[in-house]
């Protein structure tokens, strides 16, 4: 049985760009279902069973495969080229904003969503929860 996960809608209307929906289309009778529903509950959304992080995704994890990943490299330059203005901010808001600023350019930048976290050997988009947590580490 196959199941297009609701969350689609929901992310194209916060992220402001397009997403194929052959990406969020899974398998319920696979064994990656369990993983998937429970990694959809924590909101992160199923990529294909066949997707591969690409130049302007970030990978959350830990490690030097991650570190090393091009969208890490270029992510972390763009986090360095605010560094001044965020210390400069006075107030949680004006922080806040340079925090979703960075999200949303990365998220714009890539097809799927921009910051994806492996799980079970399978791929996942991270909501914007954990994607600014990354951003503020």
């Amino acid at each position: 049985m196959l199941m297009i996960h609701m969350d689609r809608l929901t992310h194209q209307q916060h992220h402001h760009h397009p997403v194929d929906a052959r990406h969020w289309v899974t398998d319920s009778n696979t064994d990656d279902a369990r993983s998937i529903k429970s990694a959809s509950i924590s909101g992160m959304l199923p990529l294909a069973s066949d997707f591969k992080p690409g130049p302007y995704d970030v990978i959350c994890a830990r490690g030097k495969a991650a570190k090393n990943h091009v969208g890490n490299i270029q992510y972390r330059l763009n986090v360095e080229r605010t560094l001044e203005q965020y210390s400069a901010a006075s107030t949680k808001l004006e922080k806040s904003q340079i925090v979703s600023g960075i999200v949303d350019s990365i998220r714009e930048s890539s097809r799927y969503g921009g910051f994806v976290k492996e799980e079970d050997g399978r791929w996942f988009e991270v909501g914007d929860h954990i994607a600014r947590e990354k951003v503020g580490q």
